[in-house]
């Protein structure tokens, strides 16, 4: 038996079972050899064959894949097999009401390659497209029940997922936010995803940095690293950089979410007497209900110093010196 030749005709029959559509079955000569007791000539034509470069065009199929909440559906793709190696290139599809575009490579042990691209994209839907990964047990009460009686052992196809590859996306919207030009680097190890190279473009500002995702424990946590600069405010602009830390899907991922880190700004009309030319400080983000709680410290405005926090109507009041101004961190002017 043939190692090398089992593993490729396994994959065509993978995917043929997989989309329904017959495949050229790699090296047909070999595997009659094979079954016929080859002899020295005989596996001589197994390796010329194995090496032959065999080839499919796909249709209208459906994948599953493990750590997806619906089928992929595939409505075109070119299939290559050489040796111990799988593409797929030129595939067009969706997921549910997410199309995309993307290309797929597999060499023997290593590491799938893969490029992903999508037009437009939704959080909250791909949050939903991705559940049972990033939320093995489930959202809600009963997996919180769940969890304290200890976690379910992460399972075979999570430890066995490797792979390394580009995600763009033309126009991508969370909640309020939406950003253009959406990419990313994504190494995918086992339960350590690792995002780097992060860039968009904001309707206000752009932003760059990295996310680490946690998938050891049934509800994924979230660790990101980045800045945002340029962001449109009071008729300055702030700079921000810091980091997230956050676990969970949905409401919940909200409530846990805190950050720290430093902003600058510059022209900032924080209240009616209150224009600062220049303005810094550190800050940390912690909820509260379901508003964010911030603090400042260290805060630098023009030539006073001192420290803010938000009020219980969300509002941001800074104490500088003998003086003290309400406004807003984010939002529009109070007067």
């Amino acid at each position: 038996m043939d190692p090398a030749i089992d593993s490729l005709d396994a994959q065509a029959a993978a995917l043929e079972a997989r989309f329904g559509e017959r495949l050229q079955r790699p090296a047909p000569r070999a595997i009659r050899a094979r079954r016929h007791g080859a002899t020295d000539r005989a596996q001589r034509i197994v390796r010329s064959d194995l090496e032959q470069h065999h080839a499919a065009e796909l249709r209208a199929g459906k994948l599953t894949l493990d750590g997806l909440a619906e089928p992929i559906e595939v409505r075109s793709a070119a299939v290559s097999l050489t040796g111990s190696s799988m593409s797929i290139s030129k595939i067009a599809g969706r997921i549910a009401e997410t199309p995309f575009s993307a290309s797929f490579e597999k060499k023997g042990t290593q590491p799938a390659k893969f490029s992903l691209e999508l037009d437009e994209a939704d959080a909250e839907e791909i949050q939903r497209i991705l559940t049972p990964t990033l939320a093995r047990e489930g959202p809600g009460f009963l997996a919180r029940t769940l969890r304290l009686r200890g976690a379910p052992p992460v399972p075979a196809w999570l430890k066995a997922r490797k792979a390394e590859g580009t995600i763009s996306i033309a126009s991508a919207t969370a909640g309020e936010w939406k950003g253009r030009e959406v990419k990313a680097r994504v190494q995918w190890d086992g339960t350590a995803v690792h995002f780097t190279n992060i860039s968009a473009q904001l309707d206000s500002g752009a932003t760059t940095g990295t996310m680490d995702v946690d998938l050891t424990t049934p509800v994924a946590k979230f660790h990101l690293e980045g800045s945002i600069n340029g962001v449109a405010y009071h008729g300055g602009s702030l700079d921000l950089t810091g980091t997230v830390d956050a676990e969970g899907i949905g409401d919940a991922l909200l409530s846990s979410a805190h950050a720290e880190g430093t902003v600058r700004g510059r022209n900032i009309a924080f209240a009616q007497d209150a224009d600062f030319r220049t303005f810094s400080a550190a800050f940390t983000m912690q909820p509260l209900g379901t508003a964010p709680r911030w603090k400042l410290a260290n805060v630098e405005a023009n030539a006073l110093q001192g420290s803010g926090a938000t009020l219980e109507d969300g509002r941001l009041q800074l104490d500088l010196g003998a003086n003290h101004y309400t406004g807003t961190l984010f939002g529009p002017k109070t007067r």
